[in-house]
């Protein structure tokens, strides 16, 4: 009884727990499916394509590739791209229909396999269950076709740019001809892509610039300038600017910066924008980093969000560094060749400062050739004169004796060393020999090298003990001995 009173109450206790469970499975799972629901098109890709220079002459042909390849450079600087509601509704509905084509395909292949269940050939009651299953089957299918149409796609309206991976790998592919270009586009996965000729106009160059959007099928931007080789390099950034405002669809932003000291180094996005006072740079909208340098100063480094269509004004002023101040001298050897590093930086007497807690290695160099260095730590020499003495004195010589003789002996330590431990092996193995055999040689042998074994091991330890002395003295006598300062 006690036993089936048992099994009787260990099923109740499954079934409660998978009654309670399962339920909040199936919220789980609902929970995790609508979660799954992200948003399309995050990127928007373009295609840079080789710009046509047929018409030009072959010595400036390089020209055309030369254009493309700044102006792909430049359009990595633009960071995304606000999309236009016709551009969203255009990948919704591709969205929608590639979703119905999909759904429509499951319905048609279920009825397919519901219309061939005729011909197999089954008993009446299996072809009526098997019926009524694909039956059900189509139903949900239908259903979902259905739920398609209710549930609109979510398409990214801020899409990151992106250039095509050719692109990226530098290379360029041919323009394609009218008529073709959105198989074109749907051939190198991209968006858009910009086309381009180049050609001579009086002795001048004429670029003609035009984008193809796909969502349009057709060219949404067109562009020209004409100009002289002298002036490409402004050429190239008035143009850039218009492109990369027409890819972004919005209008640039624009940064000016001044700062202090006027030397000050100014990068934006890791390049040079000036020295000091910049002018005014347009720049696509969105997250920058501004970083500010000089000599003696601390630097400073923050990011910026750049609005469209708007002016950010920066003044920045630099901290200066606390500096320490001290004199540096070569003892009675005026005019020696002072160094900072590697860095000559004057004759003796030569006032020096570093800033407080940095390190620098100063050195001296006389006209005689001789040489003495020092490290110093800013804010521990201020006010004082740093005397290098380039001649060795009696303490270095003191430094350079204790040092040979520790280099000495611990050199004979590692020459006895492998020695005693080879004699310790041949000693081993004529006593293991001898405890196997006991032959009276073998006894002679083994008692020898065990002899030398022992004698072996004495003179490495004792070479050991006078390595770990002279390191000991060393060390000490190199604490000892400090550069001189004198106030």
């Amino acid at each position: 009884m006690n036993r089936a009173g048992l099994s009787g109450l260990a099923f109740p206790i499954p079934a409660l727990l998978v009654f309670f469970l399962f339920p909040s499975g199936l919220f789980g799972l609902g929970k995790t499916e609508e979660e799954e629901k992200v948003s399309l098109n995050k990127e928007w890709v373009l295609c840079v394509t080789a710009f046509d220079v047929s018409s030009l002459p072959p010595s400036r042909q390089i020209i055309g590739n030369v254009v493309s390849t700044n102006l792909a450079d430049r359009l990595t600087s633009v960071k995304y791209r606000f999309r236009m509601p016709s551009e969203s509704l255009y990948y919704e509905e591709i969205a929608w229909s590639g979703a119905r084509m999909e759904k429509g395909k499951q319905i048609a292949s279920k009825r397919n396999e519901r219309d061939q269940l005729l011909f197999q050939g089954n008993a009446s009651w299996r072809y009526q269950k098997d019926i009524k299953q694909k039956d059900e089957e189509i139903k949900k299918l239908e259903e979902e076709y259905r739920q398609i149409d209710g549930d609109k796609p979510l398409v990214y309206d801020k899409p990151t740019v992106v250039l095509t991976e050719d692109n990226r790998n530098g290379t360029f592919p041919a323009a394609p001809a009218a008529g073709k270009e959105y198989r074109f586009c749907k051939t190198q996965r991209a968006d858009a892509f910009l086309a381009g000729q180049v050609t001579e106009f009086h002795g001048r160059i004429f670029v003609n610039l035009r984008i193809y959007t796909l969502y349009s099928r057709s060219y949404s931007y067109e562009d020209s300038t004409i100009f002289s080789l002298d002036d490409i390099s402004l050429v190239m950034d008035e143009l850039a600017g218009r492109l990369n405002a027409a890819v972004s669809e919005t209008a640039p932003a624009a940064i000016r910066i001044r700062v202090e000291p006027e030397d000050a180094l100014v990068i934006i996005d890791g390049s040079f924008a000036g020295r000091g006072a910049t002018d005014t740079l347009e720049h696509s909208p969105g997250e920058v980093e501004v970083t500010v340098s000089a000599e003696r100063h601390d630097s400073l480094s923050l990011p910026l969000e750049l609005s469209s269509g708007e002016m950010t004004d920066l003044s920045l002023k630099l901290r200066p560094l606390s500096l320490s101040s001290f004199t540096v001298e070569a003892a009675d050897s005026p005019g020696s060749a002072v160094y900072r590093g590697n860095l000559y930086a004057g004759e003796s007497p030569l006032p020096l400062d570093i800033p407080l807690g940095q390190y620098e290695n100063i050195s001296v160099q006389t006209p005689e050739g001789k040489t003495g260095s020092v490290v110093v730590q800013g804010g521990i020499f201020t006010g004082e004169n740093l005397i290098l003495n380039p001649n060795p004195s009696p303490e270095t010589k003191q430094v350079d004796r204790f040092r040979r003789k520790f280099y000495g002996a611990y050199g004979r330590f590692w020459f006895t060393l492998p020695a005693a431990v080879l004699i310790y092996g041949i000693s081993t193995a004529y006593t293991n020999s001898y405890n196997n055999n006991t032959l009276p040689e073998l006894y002679n042998k083994a008692s020898t090298y065990n002899y030398v074994s022992i004698g072996a091991i004495v003179v490495a330890g004792g070479f050991l003990g006078e390595a770990l002395f002279r390191m000991g003295r060393y060390l000490y006598t190199t604490g000892r001995n400090e550069t001189r300062l004198v106030k």
